[in-house]
């Protein structure tokens, strides 16, 4: 009896890492050190939209715990955490030829946060505010981050195309 229960335990330990490694590769899998896989697919603006994504949800966790008060110190903690994988992302992202740099855009990012802060009836949030292209909200009065706006530039040898996009916490 005892031997099927230590079967039994390890078995439950197996299927438990399994399901946290699946995890890990969902959340951290575009901000490895190899970079993000999105060669030759699609829109280059949105195969590069697709890698951030992942990379900002995984900076978010940054501002947790953070006090409403103390979002400046939160978004100094987000950009810590963002900024070595945004280098990764423009490293790695493209391998026809362009390349790709991320820029934080804090106009957009207030123009967003004025227009499409997260609200509605069932909603009881606090107002956003944009920093340094990074849009926080008050959420129970914790600063909790929901967008980050980007300058996208995808530059080749004989274009240079430039997009802003917002790239909301999943």
């Amino acid at each position: 009896d005892r031997g099927q229960l230590v079967v039994l335990a390890a078995a439950v330990v197996a299927v438990a890492l399994v399901a946290m490694v699946a995890a890990y590769l969902q959340v951290a899998g575009a901000t490895g050190a190899a970079g993000p896989d999105i060669a030759d697919r699609g829109d280059p603006i949105e195969r590069v939209h697709g890698a951030v994504r992942p990379a900002v949800y995984n900076a978010s966790l940054a501002a947790t715990g953070t006090g409403w008060g103390d979002r400046d110190a939160a978004a100094g903690r987000v950009s810590d955490r963002l900024d070595p994988a945004r280098a990764r992302i423009e490293a790695g992202a493209l391998t026809d030829g362009r390349s790709v740099s991320l820029d934080r855009n804090d106009t957009l990012a207030t123009v967003w946060a004025a227009e499409r802060c997260p609200s509605g009836p069932a909603r009881e949030f606090g107002p956003c505010e944009a920093i340094d292209g990074l849009v926080f909200q008050d959420r129970g009065s914790e600063a909790t981050l929901v967008a980050v706006a980007l300058d996208v530039r995808v530059t080749a040898p004989d274009t240079r195309r430039t997009v802003g996009t917002v790239v909301r916490v999943p």
